[in-house]
């Protein structure tokens, strides 16, 4: 489905596109990326909602081409209906986009209330956007993509479209800065394991939204200022920068993902090892595998009362997490699911 309509699209661009190459590759490209990668992370982890956000995301991004890459024929049978969903589309990318990015700050985002509450603003503007922008909608050359016909033809001043959008766009830049203002906090507040897990997560996000609130408001104050309805997608560094958004988080995505799978690799070698590892070489092995260099194996000495580094010397925390070899075990495919679950838990957060 994903690779029907990445190709319909490039056959309408061909017939009817307003969008440059670039920005039409980059769109079709985004979306088949957004696929493969979401369908990679639901085959990995099918409890997790962000690969099936992911297909999602791709099916969003190729339709919205009608609403602003293309210049439909308005005597074309369903023009009218192309363009309302590629509006609505359009709009529905910038609360997924919300709800994938928060998640990174805060993975249990049901029980985080500023990140949740973040995330449903998002979804109230992605769902208020097409009632207020659809039926203002109206052409401009100066305005490159950002504006089209609207297939209702009720309104014919620019100005008033125009003006409505600034305030749409300005409420999302504001929702933006509010996402960055929680990353950040997510940052500061972090325990160093966490920052060491997550900085790169923590640091992408933070760019993104970072670069959508400079976009975004600068073409507002253009027009505020100048008159000129600009458009964030024009001129050569306008155009990298959205190409850049829009494939930094498929991206960062398959980054993390193959960071995943190569720690849980790192974690089978280890149980397939044949070999007898010694105190400091599990420790040093198990650094390395769970991306972890505050790792530390203890061992509990019940001479001491106590639990005992691999330098027989005293720990005086208690351990997070127990190792046990014990052949008794495999009768036990509850216990060995929840330590699985756990540890993969661990890897995530």
């Amino acid at each position: 489905m994903t690779l029907s309509l990445a190709a319909f699209g490039v056959l309408l661009w061909l017939r009817w596109g307003t969008a440059s190459l670039l920005m039409m590759s980059v769109n079709q490209a985004a979306g088949v990326f957004f696929a493969a990668v979401g369908l990679t992370a639901w085959r990995a982890r099918p409890e997790e909602p962000a690969g099936v956000l992911m297909v999602v995301m791709a099916e969003l991004v190729l339709l919205s081409n009608p609403a602003f890459g293309l210049r439909l024929d308005t005597h074309m049978p369903a023009s009218s209906v192309a363009v309302t969903i590629g509006v609505i589309t359009e709009w529905a990318q910038f609360g997924l986009t919300a709800r994938l990015l928060l998640g990174i700050a805060a993975p249990d985002l049901s029980r985080a209330w500023l990140p949740n509450t973040l995330v449903k603003a998002a979804w109230g503007l992605t769902i208020l956007g097409p009632f207020i922008l659809l039926p203002l909608m109206t052409s401009l050359p100066e305005c490159g993509t950002w504006c089209g016909d609207s297939p209702f033809h009720w309104n014919h001043d620019a100005s008033l479209y125009l003006s409505v959008r600034d305030i749409y766009v300005s409420a999302w830049a504001v929702l933006a800065s509010c996402a960055m203002g929680v990353i950040a906090r997510r940052a500061v507040r972090a325990t160093h394991r966490e920052l060491l897990k997550r900085r790169l997560a923590l640091l992408f996000a933070a760019i993104l939204l970072g670069i959508f609130v400079v976009q975004e408001l600068k073409a507002v104050v253009e027009h505020e200022w100048s008159g000129i309805a600009v458009s964030p997608a024009r001129g050569p560094m306008n155009l990298l920068t959205v190409a850049a958004v829009l494939l930094a988080v498929p991206v960062a995505f398959t980054a993390a993902l193959l960071g995943n799978q190569a720690a849980l690799a790192g974690i089978a070698r280890l149980i397939g090892m044949p070999e007898r590892l010694g105190p400091h070489a599990l420790q040093e092995a198990l650094r390395r595998a769970l991306r972890d260099p505050e790792l530390r194996v203890s061992t509990d000495s019940r001479d001491l009362s106590a639990y005992c580094s691999r330098c027989d010397t005293r720990v005086g925390d208690p351990p997070v997490a127990v190792l046990l070899h014990d052949p008794s075990l495999f009768h036990e495919p509850q216990l060995l699911n929840a330590v699985t679950r756990a540890l993969e838990r661990h890897l995530v957060l």
